[in-house]
């Protein structure tokens, strides 16, 4: 969008490959509103972008002018302690089914995202868009794979791009049989039927959309989260940082929490509350 906006385009006309003086750009005016590493994970997002479109970008990215301007604002960069998500609870979780109805189709379709976003380990991002538009990102019913003679039985989502991590290797979220209420593999399989079952007049293959057939997003998700808890400002990061919180109550090994939530550092240990 700051592309297109500020009219960013080389010579030919074109958006891509970005050119170093329209990184400079948009790193002077990213780096105001975010910190160093997160302009960094963006700068990685740009890079895969690239890869995935076919173009070596490294001369770019890693140009001495980027490096310079990179190490100015690490190094003017003041740091400010930052507020953590509340948390999203198996508590919250067993409100949700208390109050949603899974017999009307809207209600489970959030259940769906909810429980896939707690139980996998998800970024809301990974699961649902900020707008309605199809992105590389959007998933769709193919994205999905159910292992039911698994031990446990499980269902499997393939990501269609990775947050940070070269393309070339799609992320998958697992999602686990539970012998609770709360199995999330459940919810989803039930969703899934009522879903296939639509008669979409619009594109049959998206996998979380509405019963008109669009794609559902992250306004309508958290406008619901917050309607279902009134009280409290909940935000779609909570049920990630929850998720990996409940695996390490339950016992699991951090390595493999780790594993799960596709993390390649320790940084998850920050989730854990």
């Amino acid at each position: 969008m700051l592309l297109n906006n500020n009219n960013w385009k080389n010579s030919d006309n074109s958006i891509w490959p970005i050119s170093v003086d329209h990184l400079l750009r948009y790193i002077s005016i990213m780096h105001k509103s975010v910190n160093p590493q997160t302009l960094m994970s963006y700068l990685s997002a740009l890079m895969d972008h690239h890869t995935s479109i076919g173009y070596d970008w490294k001369y770019i990215r890693f140009n001495s002018s980027i490096i310079r301007a990179l190490k100015l604002i690490k190094r003017n960069y003041t740091h400010q302690p930052t507020k953590k998500a509340e948390l999203i609870t198996h508590i919250h979780l067993q409100h949700m089914i208390s109050i949603l109805n899974q017999q009307q189709y809207e209600d489970l379709l959030f259940l769906a995202i909810a429980f896939s976003a707690f139980y996998g380990l998800a970024r809301l991002g990974e699961l649902i868009q900020a707008n309605s538009f199809v992105t590389a990102n959007t998933l769709f019913i193919d994205n999905v794979k159910i292992y039911p003679d698994s031990t446990p039985p499980c269902i499997l989502i393939s990501l269609p791009l990775a947050k940070t991590r070269n393309t070339a290797y799609s992320d998958t979220l697992i999602i686990h049989q539970s012998s609770d209420n709360l199995c999330p593999m459940k919810i989803l399989l039930s969703y899934l039927k009522v879903r296939l079952a639509l008669n979409l007049t619009q594109d049959m293959r998206y996998l979380f959309c509405h019963i008109d057939g669009t794609l559902a997003n992250k306004h309508w998700f958290l406008k619901k989260l917050n309607e279902l808890f009134s009280n409290k400002h909940l935000v779609g990061h909570g049920f990630r940082a929850g998720g990996t919180t409940e695996l390490i109550l339950r016992g699991l090994p951090p390595h493999i929490v780790q594993m799960t939530g596709r993390w390649t550092s320790n940084t998850f240990e920050e989730y854990i509350r």
